[in-house]
């Protein structure tokens, strides 16, 4: 087979749509490049246990994105209220009333207990002046805490915890909301509700918030696989954490209904006779 020529303009034609393919290919991995990076910015905001430095950088991350061009109105508009969320949560900080703070001081067993945010949002601890938790990241409770509690005992050693309030649903022993620390596994709390039933198939186990799957299963493999606490996930107060089922027959519970009816059907002979 003869090599073309060098001088052949099909070759030139050729090596013009190699470069147009090329560069398109480029251009196509250098933006999801920064689409990735752009979407780990914005999760590193999310996250409750999130600084105060990741919330600012964030925020602005989704500011300079929400007047990017080629975006759709809607995507300006979700990066748009990302950014404010992170604004407002840098002003108001993390804690609402209601919230459940576990703490720990060591040495002093009437501050080791777990403690409701209450109006005003205030902690109210035994035989201290109440503490304002206004403007207080969640990042930021163990050392703000030392630092308060720190005005009325002498060089205190504190353990602080947020609690979440989540429900654990679906096929587990005791389904029910259930209130656990923020950076515990995802394999703990599905252990708070007495671990997976029998019939469990937690490959197919989501995560619903407001009637909406905001992690499909594959993320809840992943995360069970490597250990992600519930912080790591962005999982909020409220969030449902759904374990599906296993299909096909499920043979213990097919097996006590068949007894059940057996025994009713038996039992209503006996009284026609």
């Amino acid at each position: 087979m003869r090599l073309a020529d060098a001088h052949d303009p099909r070759m030139g034609v050729a090596l013009t749509l190699r470069a147009m393919v090329i560069g398109i290919v480029a251009a196509m991995l250098c933006a999801m490049g920064r689409a990735a990076a752009q979407d780990v910015v914005l999760q590193a905001g999310a996250r409750l246990g999130a600084t105060r430095v990741q919330l600012d950088s964030s925020a602005g991350e989704a500011e300079r994105l929400a007047h990017a061009d080629g975006l759709s109105s809607s995507d300006r508009e979700a990066y748009r209220l990302a950014a404010a969320l992170m604004r407002e949560r840098l002003i108001e900080g993390d804690f609402q009333v209601g919230d459940q703070i576990a703490l720990e001081v060591r040495g002093q067993d009437s501050l080791t207990a777990t403690f409701v945010v209450r109006e005003g949002r205030l902690l109210a601890l035994p035989t201290l002046s109440e503490i304002p938790l206004r403007g207080v990241l969640r990042s930021e409770l163990r050392q703000y805490l030392e630092e308060q509690i720190g005005r009325y005992v002498r060089n205190p050693t504190v353990h602080a915890s947020a609690l979440l309030r989540v429900a654990v649903l679906g096929e587990v022993r005791n389904p029910g909301f259930y209130r656990v620390a923020a950076d515990i596994p995802l394999s703990e709390a599905l252990m708070a509700a007495g671990g997976p039933t029998a019939a469990a198939d937690l490959k197919s186990t989501h995560v619903k918030r407001d009637t909406k799957d905001v992690l499909a299963p594959v993320a809840l493999r992943n995360a069970l696989a490597s250990g992600a606490t519930l912080d790591r996930l962005s999982l909020r107060s409220g969030d449902e954490i759904v374990v599906g089922a296993r299909g096909g027959m499920n043979w213990p519970t097919l097996l006590q209904s068949v007894t059940v009816i057996v025994s009713v059907t038996a039992l209503v002979l006996t009284r026609h006779r």
